[in-house]
């Protein structure tokens, strides 16, 4: 709903099929659908979710600001396959988000509540109901972006979670401020009563040597050792992820794409879970964060999809029509994971995994993704076929995908091979046209 030029009102319902399995092929959904449907009821493949709404809020702007407050989509950067820092992981993120924009220069700081996470023991945990008192997370990022001659931007992030009994601080819209420099967290393993805070720093870098032609680079920082540190407290953290888009005139005017890009995570990247007293693990001090939504857990990793301990080298192509009503497209992507990774999840309980950081010096000082060694890790290959089609008179779009999936090392069970054939197909439709009316 517009009001003038400026102002924008919107929101979305949905419904999906949520599973955090880290693998699984659409012909169990099929199958469990097909249960379901002649009286098994105990076979339902996975929970459904329908949440009310999934996008609501409002924007305001103009050529030199712009303000976005509720539930929206948000990521930050410009990875292919995800980003670093900020990812677009989850139903939707509860944001509050104002840039302020000129030519050569934007500032842009947004804030992001999720729920808490609860240890339930035994290496579980689930997300907390949306509760207004208690303990509260926010996910504040500052950004500042220069460009130099439309030819060259750089950007710097500096992003903190903050854990803690009040909900909001000044403190979080301080621009040009360390927060690492309030001291409000120790890089233990032990969590001490002033832990508040888990800070990361952004770095990108994009250039357009040519006409069509991008190249990124984005680098985060989670942890830094320096040499005056215990060797045997927070490990190295960080990740890196460098792609190149080219894009080109094809044939009837439509328009090609092709792109490349290559990923790595660090072991420790994201993992900052702390013990307690009791030997618990709290783990609101790290970057795996969520929602509880409709009792079911919507959880991930803040930033890159995939999460530490990750190699990736993906590529993809595709080709848009002159006036993009269709599109098809290609994309493959081969994936080394290790074995610091977030487990499945059934509803609202939610298996860690091995997110935890462990003490073990040796491990920090010789932390190289992937961790169990190459022969050990799980592998993926995986192609992907897609094409969408739209009616814009009705605002509706059509798109399908088909996806074949081969596991080496399925889980980490060295040997075991498993193929994961997948198909998508799904309707998007964006609401009522104002043409329908004259």
């Amino acid at each position: 709903m517009y009001f003038g030029n400026y102002v924008f009102l919107e929101g979305k319902f949905g419904i999906k099929n949520d599973n955090k399995k880290n693998h699984i092929s659409s012909m169990d959904f099929l199958l469990g659908y097909v249960n379901q449907f002649t009286g098994y009821l105990t076979e339902f493949a996975d929970v459904k979710i329908g949440e009310f709404p999934v996008r609501a809020g409002a924007s305001i702007g103009n050529d030199y600001f712009s303000f976005i407050l509720g539930l929206y989509p948000h990521s930050i950067g410009s990875g292919i396959t995800g980003n670093l820092l900020v990812g677009d992981n989850f139903m939707y993120q509860e944001i509050s988000n104002l840039s302020l924009i000129s030519n050569y220069f934007t500032y842009n700081i947004s804030i992001t509540r999720f729920d808490q996470m609860d240890n339930i023991g035994g290496g579980y945990g689930t997300m907390s109901r949306s509760e207004f008192d208690g303990m509260q997370q926010f996910r504040v990022v500052h950004r500042f972006d220069v460009n130099l001659f439309n030819k060259v931007r750089f950007a710097m992030d500096l992003a903190t979670i903050y854990n803690s009994h009040y909900g909001f601080d000044m403190r979080f819209f301080y621009p040009f401020v360390i927060s690492h420099n309030y001291y409000n967290y120790t890089n233990e393993l032990t969590k001490r009563y002033f832990d508040e805070a888990n800070n990361l720093l952004g770095l990108y870098l994009e250039i357009i040597p040519i006409s069509g032609l991008a190249l990124n680079l984005e680098f985060v920082l989670d942890q830094m050792q320096v040499i005056t540190e215990n060797p045997e407290n927070i490990p190295n953290a960080w990740g890196f992820l460098a792609n190149a888009k080219y894009s080109f005139d094809g044939p009837n005017d439509g328009m090609f794409d092709l792109w490349g890009e290559f990923v790595y995570t660090n072991p420790y990247l994201y993992l900052n879970g702390k013990r307690e007293e009791n030997g618990a693990i709290d783990y609101n001090l790290d970057y795996i964060v969520g929602y509880r939504s409709s009792g079911v857990a919507d959880y991930g990793y803040s930033g890159y999809q995939f999460g530490p301990d990750t190699i990736l080298l993906g590529v993809g192509s595709e080709y848009n029509s002159s006036d993009y009503v269709w599109s098809i497209g290609f994309k493959t992507v081969y994936r080394i994971s290790g074995q610091k990774r977030l487990g499945n999840s059934d509803g609202n309980t939610i298996d860690m995994g091995n997110s935890i950081i462990e003490d073990d010096s040796s491990i920090f000082m010789n932390a190289i993704t992937p961790t169990g060694g190459w022969g050990n890790a799980e592998h993926l290959l995986q192609p992907v076929i897609y094409s969408s089609y739209t009616w814009d008179y009705y605002n509706l779009e059509v798109y399908v995908s088909t996806a074949f999936s081969t596991y080496f090392n399925y889980d980490f069970h060295k040997g075991e091979t498993r193929f994961l054939p997948q198909f998508t197909i799904g309707v998007r439709w964006t609401g009522i046209n104002n043409d329908w009316f004259k």
